[in-house]
C-alpha cells in the first residue's frame, strides 16, 4: 500500500455494492411497472358468466397483462358493483398467475312488474329484469303489485322482504321445493310447493322457524305417503290436513 492512499475498509465496500444492486432492482421494478412487458397472468374461477375479459375490463387491464399494474382492491370493488357478482376474491399461484374467484350472485325470487318480472337476490336487490320468466329454477313471489322499479333498485316492501326472510331461511333442498310464496294477505301468507300443496304460514311472524318446521312437516309427508290437501305451519299446533 502506497503512503496517502488508504485502502477502503470492506464494510464501505460492501454497503456500496448493496446500494448499486438495490438500485437497479428499484429501475428493474420501474420498467416493468412503466413497459408494456407482460408480467404474470390471470384465470377466473367459481363462474360461467362473470369472464376473464370482464375482469379486465372491470379492473382497466390493458393487454398484455402486468400484474404490477393491477390494483386488486379496486379491482374487487367494481366487480362487486356487477349485478352477477356477490363477491369476488383474489388469491396468487405459483408462479405468476392471479386467481380471481367469482362468487355468483344467487336469485332467490322473481315478482311481477310494470313491464315484466324482476328477479331478486337474497337481500331484495333487483339482479335481472325480463319481460317474461326466465329463471324458472326460483320461486315467485305472488299476490303483490310493484311500482316502477329499476334494474339494480332494491325492494323495500315488507311484505315481499317477509316472503324472501322465508325463503332464505329455507335449506338448498328445501328452497327447491318451493314454487310460489303468495303475500297477498299479510296475515295469511302462502306457500306452494312444486307439487301444488298449500302450506299456511300465517303471519309474517318467525318465518325463519315456519321455513324449519315447513321442510320437516313436507318430509314427513314423503315419508309416509300422505295424500295432503295442505300444511298449517303453526308453531304452536303445527298438522296435516289430509285429503
Amino acid at each position: 500500500m502506497s503512503p496517502g492512499h488508504a485502502e477502503e475498509p470492506p464494510s464501505t465496500n460492501k454497503r456500496s455494492k448493496l446500494v448499486k444492486i438495490g438500485a437497479a432492482v428499484l429501475v428493474g421494478l420501474a420498467l416493468l411497472y412503466v413497459l408494456p412487458i407482460p408480467l404474470g397472468d390471470m384465470r377466473v374461477t367459481g363462474s360461467d358468466k362473470v369472464t376473464l375479459e370482464d375482469v379486465k375490463v372491470a379492473g382497466n387491464i390493458d393487454e398484455p397483462v402486468n400484474l404490477l399494474k393491477v390494483r386488486t382492491e379496486k379491482l374487487k370493488d367494481r366487480l362487486s358493483k356487477d349485478l352477477r357478482v356477490e363477491e369476488a376474491q383474489i388469491s396468487y399461484e405459483f408462479p405468476l398467475t392471479m386467481v380471481v374467484n367469482i362468487v355468483e350472485r344467487r336469485a332467490i325470487a322473481v315478482i311481477p312488474s310494470q313491464f315484466g318480472y324482476l328477479t331478486l337476490d337474497k337481500t331484495g336487490q333487483v339482479v335481472a329484469s325480463e319481460p317474461a320468466i326466465t329463471a324458472t329454477n326460483v320461486p315467485i313471489i305472488s299476490g303483490v303489485k310493484t311500482g316502477n322499479i329499476l334494474l339494480g333498485d332494491t325492494i323495500t316492501n315488507p311484505d315481499i322482504l317477509a316472503a324472501l326472510t322465508y325463503l332464505n331461511a329455507l335449506s338448498r333442498d328445501g328452497f327447491k321445493n318451493i314454487a310460489e310464496v303468495n303475500i297477498g294477505d299479510p296475515d295469511n301468507l302462502l306457500a306452494y310447493t312444486v307439487n301444488g300443496l298449500q302450506l299456511r304460514l300465517g303471519n309474517s311472524q318467525d318465518l325463519a322457524k315456519k321455513a324449519e318446521l315447513s321442510e320437516s312437516m313436507i318430509k314427513d309427508i314423503e315419508t309416509r305417503k300422505v295424500n295432503a290437501q295442505y300444511i298449517d305451519v303453526n308453531l304452536t299446533s303445527p298438522y296435516i290436513k289430509a285429503q
